[in-house]
């Protein structure tokens, strides 16, 4: 129970009604649930870059260093950051010096659903990236979101699957909504990973790409982002539940 002083009159609410109205502001705060379902018992990763610092625990890497280029910063507010809420987080790196950032889940999940906003702040990379994995407890990777530096488009695939190309590049001039879809292979060849992708926070009832021919059997147990080249992007609301 949880005891309220309300115009100076103490009244009794039941936690339970406390709990359920704290998760109906935070969904409602969130439009970027919409789509996204979060399974029972919560989601495996709820990364917003609200208030000061990570709201999980980051592993931040440099290959020679913080500066001259690479940074990492979780308290990105300058326009057009914050995607969503107070502030977003932005990666950039110069060269061919890899960057990264890496969050593990709160539990281990076979079949999972990511959802993230994106921002490119520039594209001017000229290697193709592999810029956000997923991993299994020992890092090996699972599935493999890309970009094309030729054509600045996005790619999708399952460790031994076939990667599957995009044909819509992104730009420096639009916030785009992005959910990948993770199905674990059986062990058959059959593993399937799906990409979407909104100008807006409605998941499409159709993928723009999906592998479906993955050997991933493993359970995803973290998220890396990684930043490599003349690449500067800005990422927000990174949820991760079971799909």
């Amino acid at each position: 129970m949880k005891i309220l002083k309300l115009y100076n009159r103490w009244v009794i609410v039941p936690l339970v009604l406390g709990l359920a109205l704290s998760h109906f502001v935070h969904a409602d705060m969130n439009p970027y649930i919409v789509g996204q379902t979060v399974a029972s018992g919560g989601a495996l990763l709820d990364e917003g870059f609200n208030g000061i610092g990570y709201e999980n625990s980051w592993t931040e890497y440099f290959q020679e260093g913080e500066g001259a280029g690479r940074t990492i910063d979780e308290d990105y507010a300058t326009s057009p950051a914050p995607l969503e809420g107070t502030h977003s987080l932005r990666m950039t790196s110069d060269s061919y010096k890899l960057v990264s950032n890496t969050v593990s889940l709160s539990s281990a999940s076979s079949d999972v659903s990511v959802s993230f906003i994106l921002r490119p702040l520039s594209v001017a990379g000229t290697d193709n990236q592999d810029f956000l994995t997923l991993l299994d407890s020992s890092d090996n990777v699972l599935c493999i979101l890309s970009i094309s530096s030729a054509s600045d488009n996005l790619n999708i695939q399952q460790t031994g699957g076939t990667k599957q190309y995009g044909s819509s590049a992104i730009t420096t001039a639009a916030t785009i909504y992005l959910w990948i879809d993770h199905t674990a292979s059986t062990g058959s060849a059959d593993g399937k990973t799906s990409l979407y992708r909104s100008a807006n926070s409605t998941k499409p009832g159709t993928a723009t790409s999906s592998c479906t021919n993955g050997t991933a059997t493993a359970d995803v147990a973290k998220l890396k982002i990684s930043i490599k080249e003349s690449y500067d992007f800005t990422f927000d609301s990174i949820i991760i539940t079971n799909l």
